[in-house]
């Protein structure tokens, strides 16, 4: 009894402490994440460590059914699961219920992953669309999309931050074609991962799709004559420049109805097609060429006027005559011929009415042999005029002859030369020669070695069809002079001698020329590089002197300390105080008065004349080696310049004819001085 109301004691303490029963009971769910493949069920369990659980069960809007439960659990099967929801789990317990939510995730895997490509041929520098979209995947924010150009990745998109009522599995892109993005494969590779949820990772790919660019802005050209002869082969040519893929045109040549077999040609841009055309009809005829790459083609024409011209026909009244005979020589257009052409016949007389056959009479002779007739026609058509001509050859018969010309009656040999008798009949046909001497028949054709014996009379005859005519021919063998055949000899050896001497001359006179040209050159150079140290020697000296002197502050000295302005005196053949000077021999010269200080001469003034080269100075034996001959310097450059210009023209002015005589030479023209600038 008392068990009992301690029982019911400690039942109204739990009625009137909730939270102390609330503590003493669980909810839980399994799976603790509920991961489903839409379209398919969903097995869930829920379970809770109270004794004595009361009311329980699961809420959703999921189809459900209870498919087991025991005292603590209940399990219930969700079918056909195709939208992510969250079921409530609940279970009561001494009045109190507690419940527990699980969310379950739908999950769709990409299996249809679909590439568009627009336009699939496109034109170089045009765009073009590349679109990728998944059909029926789930979660979209577990998605990634990648379009690849080859294996090269072009763009990635991911949905992670797509609001959801905007959310569509698709990816686009848009780019300018370019010639190295033709015959690309372009392709798009879809990733779902669900390892968050705890799933798997998920792959698809959709078909590869290929790109074509082009370029196809010009026309083609045909290339054909405007007239063109029945049932005679033409060449006709079909091209097109500044065409991309040019390997890949395609071309179709028509005459009328005709198609025609075309050879295909390629050069970087530039594609073209080449077919031989026959015409089988006469009359204005229309030659095309269609020229398609891909779905795009281009499509010209061109008029063709087709003509019949056979050659004229040339009739001899007898080829073969005898000389003598009279015979008719026609020229008549061909009756295929439309309109009549204009007849010629070579050696007829007049020309022909337009319509009208050339003729000639003619008294064949035996000159008259072998002589070609020419019959020519002329047609104009489209503007052009056509020519055709046929020839044909008169063969007269006449008996042999033996001329002087090509059988002379006297012949002489040289003795010891190997020789033949020198004997061709005429005739037609052509006569057989048979030669005799005393009795017996020479060999004509094979040569002998004259001698003696072979002097005499020879007696030949020619023989054709239409009779035979002889002739005597008188033999004469000479001895030969051994001097004749020495100077002959000497004659041919000078001659070779001297064609091989004039070889070697013209073939050595190059090198010849070179070397006499060299030592003029190396003293040129030499020259040269003394006219430019004596430049920058006199320049230096100069620019010396002025800065030296007695005056600490460089200025030079008075003139009255100076026994004489210029230096370079003209004194004749004095020396100092009047004394002619030793050693100066010639004419008179000019000398340096070496009794003068040094920091009194003008240094400008010598640098000038020696930069000049107008003067020419002698010193005696041991004097200044700064004093001789000075050529020009080659020019004058710098701040000097100027100065020696100025210099040189108040020395120019300054010297006269007169002065010469003691030893200053006259300076050189002002053109004949480098150029100071």
């Amino acid at each position: 009894m008392e068990m009992l109301l301690f029982g019911v004691w400690a039942l109204l303490a739990l009625i009137s402490s909730p939270g102390a029963t609330e503590g003493l009971f669980e909810v839980s769910v399994w799976p603790d994440q509920a991961l489903v493949k839409s379209g398919e069920s969903l097995v869930v369990n829920c379970s809770t460590n109270c004794p004595d659980p009361g009311p329980s069960g699961i809420e959703t809007f999921l189809k459900k059914t209870q498919v087991g439960r025991g005292p603590q659990w209940k399990e219930f099967l969700l079918e056909d699961v195709t939208k992510n929801s969250i079921l409530q789990c609940f279970f009561s317990c001494a009045g109190i219920q507690k419940d527990r939510s699980l969310g379950i995730t739908v999950y769709q895997p990409p299996e249809q992953v679909i590439l568009e490509l627009l336009p699939v041929w496109v034109a170089l520098d045009e765009v073009f669309t590349v679109k990728c979209h998944v059909l029926r995947v789930a979660p979209l924010e577990n998605l990634t999309l990648t379009l690849l150009q080859g294996n090269h990745e072009l763009h990635r998109k991911t949905f992670m931050s797509l609001a959801v009522a905007s959310q569509r599995a698709e990816v686009t892109i848009i780019a300018k074609a370019q010639r190295e993005d033709h015959r690309c494969n372009f392709s798009c590779h879809a990733e779902l991962d669900l390892r968050s949820h705890g799933g798997g990772l998920f792959h698809s790919s959709s078909a590869s799709k290929l790109l074509q660019t082009f370029e196809f802005s010009q026309h083609p050209q045909i290339w054909v004559s405007p007239i063109m002869e029945v049932e005679t082969a033409e060449t006709v040519s079909c091209g097109m420049a500044r065409v991309f893929p040019a390997k890949e045109l395609m071309f179709q040549i028509f005459l009328g109805d005709q198609e025609l077999s075309p050879f295909l040609s390629w050069e970087g841009d530039t594609a073209w097609a080449n077919a031989t055309v026959r015409a089988m009809e006469t009359g204005d005829q229309e030659l095309s060429c269609l020229v398609s790459l891909g779905p795009m083609e281009q499509k010209t024409r061109e008029l063709v006027h087709v003509y019949s011209f056979p050659p004229p026909i040339l009739e001899i009244e007898e080829l073969y005559p005898l000389a003598g005979t009279d015979i008719n020589v026609t020229c008549a257009g061909h009756m295929l011929t439309s309109p009549s052409p204009t007849l010629r016949l070579q050696g007829a007389p007049d020309l022909p009415a337009p319509g009208e056959p050339a003729w000639l009479l003619l008294t064949t002779r035996e000159e008259d042999d072998g002589r070609n007739f020419s019959c020519e026609a002329s047609l104009e058509v489209q503007g052009q005029r056509l020519i055709k001509t046929t020839t044909a050859q008169l063969h007269v018969l006449y008996k042999p002859r033996l001329e002087e010309s090509g059988c002379p009656g006297n012949q002489t040999w040289m003795e010891g030369m190997e020789q033949k008798l020198a004997c061709v009949p005429k005739g037609n046909p052509t006569p057989s020669l048979v030669c005799t001497w005393n009795g017996v028949i020479f060999d004509l054709q094979m040569p002998q070695k004259a001698t003696q014996n072979h002097t005499g009379t020879y007696c030949c005859t020619a023989t054709n069809q239409l009779g035979s005519v002889s002739k005597d021919i008188a033999l004469t063998v000479q001895e030969l002079n051994e001097d004749i055949i020495s100077i002959v000899i000497i004659l041919i050896a000078a001659l070779g001698i001297g064609i091989f001497s004039i070889a070697l001359y013209f073939n050595y006179l190059p090198c010849k020329i070179e070397r006499r040209k060299l030592p003029y050159r190396q003293k040129e150079k030499n020259q040269e590089e003394e006219r430019s140290a004596l430049t920058q020697r006199a320049l230096q000296t100069g620019n010396r002197e002025e800065r030296t002197d007695s005056d600490p502050r460089g200025f030079p000295p008075p003139r009255s300390q100076c026994p004489s302005r210029n230096p370079w005196s003209l004194r004749g053949d004095e020396g100092h105080g009047g004394r002619p000077r030793q050693g100066l021999t010639g004419q008179g010269v000019a000398k340096a008065d070496h009794g003068t200080p040094e920091i009194c001469q003008e240094p400008e003034e010598k640098a000038a004349a020696v930069a000049a080269g107008a003067f020419d100075f002698r010193a005696p034996n041991g004097a200044d080696s700064n004093v001789g001959r000075v050529p020009a310097p080659t020019a004058l450059k710098g701040e000097a310049a100027p100065w020696l210009q100025g210099r040189l023209h108040r020395l120019r002015s300054n010297l006269l004819p007169g002065k010469a005589a003691y030893g200053l030479r006259r300076p050189r023209p002002l053109s004949a001085v480098a150029n100071p600038l």
